[in-house]
């Protein structure tokens, strides 16, 4: 990975794919499934989601259709009250979970939703860091047409909401949708655990 020096941590454990179940955070995610997804689906279809467009890689991501997302939650911003005025139950859960200890000493810097449109593809990518990795649950699924994730040489089909993937974005990876209708998830991201083994947590 070409990331600056002091972006990369040599001796993190590296490995694509993780199991959600590990992590406090995403057995947290099965838990709450039915009570995220029965206010994150109406939402993210309905007219009233604050999406934009991804304007934050340097790069031109998009390979075919379209690619948005919206935040929830930014550590350099905060919670965005507009969008949990309408997603009250949802960061309610995810504001519990971020006081709690694991929450602490798991959750990342960010949180939010992304939409893969109909027959869309982003480009083979990579993050600029291994110090993190990322927590996916599909929210909404193509009713016809399978939509991917490929991380490392690995690529894994979406089959039902509540699915969740946790992978590690520094190694390259990449989605595609080959259904008629968007493809959403919500995406958090986790502290990686090679975090605390270096400062000798327990």
């Amino acid at each position: 990975m070409p990331a600056p020096a002091h972006m990369f941590a040599p001796t993190y454990a590296a490995q694509p794919w993780w199991d959600a179940d590990s992590f406090a955070v995403g057995r947290f995610l099965a838990e709450h499934r039915d009570a995220l997804l029965r206010e994150l689906q109406p939402y993210a279809t309905g007219p009233t989601a604050a999406w934009r467009a991804d304007s934050g890689v340097p790069y031109e991501l998009v390979e075919a259709g379209a690619w948005r997302q919206l935040s929830l939650y930014e550590e350099s911003t905060g919670w965005d009250e507009a969008v949990c005025a309408a997603l009250h139950a949802t960061c309610g859960h995810l504001r519990r979970l971020q006081a709690s200890p694991a929450g602490q000493r798991e959750m990342g810097l960010k949180i939010k939703l992304f939409e893969l449109g109909a027959h869309a593809a982003l480009r083979p990518h990579f993050g600029v860091t291994n110090r993190r990795i990322f927590l996916h649950m599909a929210v909404n699924l193509p009713t016809r047409g399978s939509s991917y994730l490929r991380v490392g040489a690995e690529a894994r089909a979406f089959e039902a909401a509540g699915q969740r993937f946790l992978f590690d974005d520094s190694f390259e990876h990449e989605v595609w949708n080959e259904g008629g209708e968007p493809r959403h998830v919500l995406g958090i991201e986790l502290i990686h655990p090679g975090a605390h083994d270096s400062l000798g947590a327990p």
